[in-house]
């Protein structure tokens, strides 16, 4: 009779943890889904909240910068142009609708990064990144570039005019120094023109 009991207790706990292990697994895969993924991305536009974005966040070149300022840039970005925010959820909808997590032409797409925990896929929002390329009307154009507070390194090829190191799509205010559709110009040295742009 004591050895009964005994193999009562052994059952009823295996059966426990077997359930606990199996509610474990399910709360762990609908965490996994990509409903969950475009639902953080929603919330962090929303709120403005680059915390939730960070380890979401995936850019297509590997050198692109991911950070803070370039997260909040592409907030900003989102928040001021509602019809790519919107066209951008679309698409994320429509890859969730068919099943489809591969790399598309929209500018944030859903992707399978791997696994999560070894079991689950793993869903990151992959952006596309932006290679800027500023140039003036000749080759003594002097161009001020910047994103936030820093300043934009230049790529200088003696056969090339300067380019710019790919960032995510970042917001760029334009200061407007024209009086009539010519930018302003400088008397250079040695008596030459140039023209300030600032981007």
């Amino acid at each position: 009779m004591a050895q009964l009991t005994k193999h009562k207790w052994l059952i009823a706990i295996a059966a426990a943890v077997i359930l606990v292990l199996a509610v474990i697994r399910i709360a762990l895969s609908q965490a996994s889904k990509p409903d969950r993924v475009l639902e953080k991305f929603e919330n962090a536009v929303k709120t403005k909240d680059t915390k939730q974005l960070e380890g979401l966040i995936v850019a297509d070149n590997p050198n692109a910068l991911v950070n803070n300022t370039s997260l909040q840039a592409m907030i900003r970005y989102l928040k001021t142009n509602a019809n790519s925010y919107q066209v951008i959820r679309d698409g994320i909808h429509n890859q969730i609708k068919d099943e489809n997590y591969a790399e598309t032409n929209q500018q944030i797409s859903l992707v399978q990064d791997g696994k999560k925990w070894g079991f689950f896929p793993d869903y990151k929002l992959k952006v596309k990144t932006v290679h800027l390329k500023v140039t003036g009307q000749s080759d003594n154009d002097q161009l001020n570039v910047s994103i936030g507070n820093m300043k934009v390194q230049k790529k200088r090829k003696p056969y090339l005019r300067p380019t710019f190191a790919r960032n995510l799509p970042n917001e760029c205010n334009g200061k407007k120094q024209f009086g009539n559709l010519f930018p302003k110009r400088e008397k250079g040295f040695m008596g030459k023109f140039r023209s300030q742009h600032d981007c």
